[in-house]
């Protein structure tokens, strides 16, 4: 069993826990307060989240929904991003998972913030 990367353990430990809306859609919030470490030379002089964070948010939510801890998306189907996340951000999470979680499956996740309804949308496919 691999263990998390360093930044996936922080975005877990930041993470709220994850919340079935119904229907096959889950939610989750992370703050990115200005010490998380994923800012850190992403930019120097105007800091963001970097894409990879976002990923692998919607990654650790299908593991918790399939009951998969070493499951590991095999696609970006789409990725699509309007507005940068900066540090004090809190970023929410609707993931749409597909097949109820069974492999193989797709994972749809718009992320919003309180000051934007559409940050980004991430289409991931886990096989």
């Amino acid at each position: 069993m691999s263990e998390p990367s360093y930044i996936q353990q922080q975005l877990m430990k930041r993470m709220s826990p994850v919340e079935c809306l119904g229907d096959g859609i889950y939610s989750a919030s992370i703050a990115f307060e200005p010490a998380f470490p994923g800012f850190e030379g992403h930019f120097p002089g105007r800091p963001i989240v970097p894409a990879l964070c976002l990923v692998s948010v919607v990654e650790i939510v299908a593991r918790q929904v399939a009951g998969l801890p070493e499951l590991r998306f095999s696609e970006i189907r789409n990725m699509k991003f309007k507005v940068p996340l900066e540090p004090g951000d809190t970023a929410t999470f609707k993931i749409s998972i597909d097949n109820g979680g069974q492999l193989p499956f797709l994972a749809n996740a718009t992320v919003s913030t309180e000051k934007h309804a559409d940050v980004a949308r991430i289409r991931l496919a886990f096989a």
